[in-house]
């Protein structure tokens, strides 16, 4: 599990303080199952991989050439530029997702 969130990490540049925080939501959302896929469906989509984000989402915030959701780093990788967009660093998502049983 940290191979995976370390080279995501260098993949898209943010800081080694990240690592913690991507652990224990990857821990949360999918006990670290690269394959899981939420049978619960969102606006027709299923939530998928390590870090259970949607198809469009993963799509959206995928980094070139990354666009496996099931590989668990193009996964942290897709996630990690979505929290940095929407929430700007685990710690903030990790918070949100206490306050609402989720995201």
């Amino acid at each position: 599990m940290d191979d995976w969130i370390n080279q995501a990490i260098a993949l898209t540049g943010v800081g080694a303080d990240w690592a913690e925080g991507l652990k224990w939501l990857a821990e949360h959302e999918s006990s670290f199952n690269p394959e899981a896929v939420n049978s619960i469906s969102v606006g027709g989509e299923n939530a998928t991989g390590l870090m259970q984000t949607l198809p469009s989402t993963f799509n959206a915030n995928a980094l070139q050439g990354y666009n496996d959701i099931y590989n668990p780093v193009h996964n942290l990788a897709a996630a990690i530029n979505y929290i940095k967009g929407r929430y700007g660093h685990p710690q903030v998502a990790i918070n949100s997702w206490y306050s609402q049983g989720g995201y």
